[in-house]
């Protein structure tokens, strides 16, 4: 540049890609020790990744591998920072494609192995389109088993596609000229988190591919499929390393090996959640059902320790102090939607049966999760939680003197509901969704106490199908 040339515009993209994630992942000490504030690094933050966007949508970016880590990378921080954002999906699309073009679906195949037999290749460069693809894939396929527009829809079908696995090897092993140690998946490495995601992610497209579409109402799978589905998580979760095991004793094993290596606390974390958020979302639509039929306790109970589960992990979410090593707040931005649901779902079921033996230990851990929910929200991220809005909206805008009897917001016979479910419920949802602007704040911090109390009134008379539209939110990815 002072020689009046033009900067490569790749080499560009992925410097501000990686300022931005350096930034992103920036811990509250490091800031410290830098003499800035966490303010000052979500400014430069979108800085790095508003001048990333600008220069991945250039013409001057060719398929490359680089190109590809680039974008790759500015997708993350778009996502961590506004959830899935238009932003967020077309770089997706973007990577996507580039690696189509790349010809990246075809990197293993015998024809491609046998010309780098007889030619040679750059074992790095391999390495990193493999984890590269597989990343995006294992996006595609969670993406797939969420809600919104693209559920139960993914872009990667495995025939399609001939690609190993990444090599479970650190990078300090692995050469332009090979791999010159490579470990089991038992033990951790800069890579073993991608391996084990693939495998959560393809129990999303299984399960997608087992289940009806969404768009086709009224149609329910036979029961068994749902109790089957469930038996293939619950072996994911039994499987997944020590390192990644949530009980005490796994923790306490593992603390060496997160001293050396801090992010796998953090996948550690992540793993869970994701795992129990995809547990409470298959069993979601049996759990109250089991209230009126005991064929579906299975699905109540699995939707309970779910919820508790994620719940139990809010600490290392929220980042305190006896907790796990954890990420900067940032990077959980992503986990929030998750806790927001596993409330909803703990909050239903203590709705329903009001005089279980841990009532109070559950309420105290929904209104918890509301406030690390709501903290979230306080900052200038881009996505907002509609389902909590929604919620507490509908308290809000409810004086206690006019609170109906448990029992009269149930639906009508003509499927329109009451007056009250027209005028102010669905007034609410279509009013809520995106309308907030980012700095506004919902009527549940005024009382607490209050709102809580009278949505315990309103709650069991709601109608199932109010639950849902509750439940019907974005999961995250």
């Amino acid at each position: 540049m002072l020689d009046g040339q033009y900067p490569d515009h790749t080499k560009l993209l992925l410097f501000f890609a990686l300022f931005g994630l350096a930034t992103l992942d920036a811990t509250l000490e490091f800031l410290h020790t830098l003499d800035t504030t966490q303010d000052q690094a979500t400014a430069a933050l979108k800085t790095y990744t508003q001048l990333g966007c600008f220069i991945a949508s250039q013409p001057q970016i060719q398929p490359s591998t680089n190109a590809l880590v680039g974008i790759w990378i500015l997708h993350w921080l778009c996502t961590c920072e506004s959830g899935h954002s238009v932003e967020a999906h077309l770089l997706r699309a973007r990577g996507i494609l580039m690696a189509r073009a790349m010809q990246t679906q075809w990197l293993d195949t015998p024809r491609a192995r046998e010309e780098r037999r007889l030619k040679g290749c750059d074992v790095v460069e391999l390495e990193v389109k493999r984890r590269l693809w597989w990343m995006m894939v294992a996006t595609d396929w969670v993406v797939a088993y969420s809600t919104g527009p693209q559920a139960g829809t993914y872009l990667f079908h495995p025939k399609h596609m001939c690609v190993h696995l990444p090599t479970n090897a650190d990078d300090e092993h692995i050469t332009p000229d090979g791999i010159s140690h490579v470990q089991p998946t038992t033990e951790p490495t800069v890579v073993v988190g991608i391996i084990y995601r693939v495998g959560l992610t393809t129990l999303c497209r299984e399960t997608v591919d087992a289940l009806p579409s969404a768009i086709f109402e009224g149609l329910e799978p036979d029961y068994s499929i749902i109790l089957s589905l469930d038996a293939r998580w619950q072996e994911y979760l039994r499987g997944l390393p020590t390192f990644y095991q949530m009980d005490p004793e796994s923790i306490r094993q593992s603390e060496k090996i997160c001293a050396q290596r801090p992010d796998i606390a953090f996948q550690r974390t992540t793993a869970n959640v994701a795992t129990h958020t995809q547990l409470c979302r298959l069993h979601r639509p049996y759990h109250l059902k089991a209230f009126k039929n005991q064929k579906y306790l299975p699905s109540r109970q699995a939707c309970v320790r779910s919820a508790q589960a994620l719940l139990n992990l809010r600490r290392p979410i929220n980042g305190e102090r006896d907790s796990p090593p954890a990420q900067t707040p940032n990077t959980f931005r992503v986990a929030v939607p998750h806790l927001l649901m596993a409330a909803l779902t703990l909050a239903a079921d203590t709705f329903f049966n009001p005089t279980a033996p841990d009532a109070d230990a559950r309420e105290a851990k929904i209104l918890t999760a509301y406030d690390i929910v709501e903290n979230a929200t306080e900052e200038s991220c881009g996505f907002r939680l509609n389902n909590l809005r929604t919620l507490m909206s509908m308290l809000g805008n409810r004086q206690p003197a006019a609170l109906p009897q448990p029992g009269s917001l149930i639906a009508s016979s003509d499927g329109r509901g009451t007056p009250f479910e027209r005028q102010t419920f669905d007034s609410i949802l279509l009013r809520g969704i995106g309308q907030e602007t980012l700095n506004e704040r919902g009527p549940w911090n005024q009382n607490w106490p209050q709102l809580w109390s009278e949505f315990l009134v309103v709650a069991p008379g709601l109608d199932l199908k109010y639950w849902d539209i509750l439940f019907d939110g974005p999961d995250g990815v």
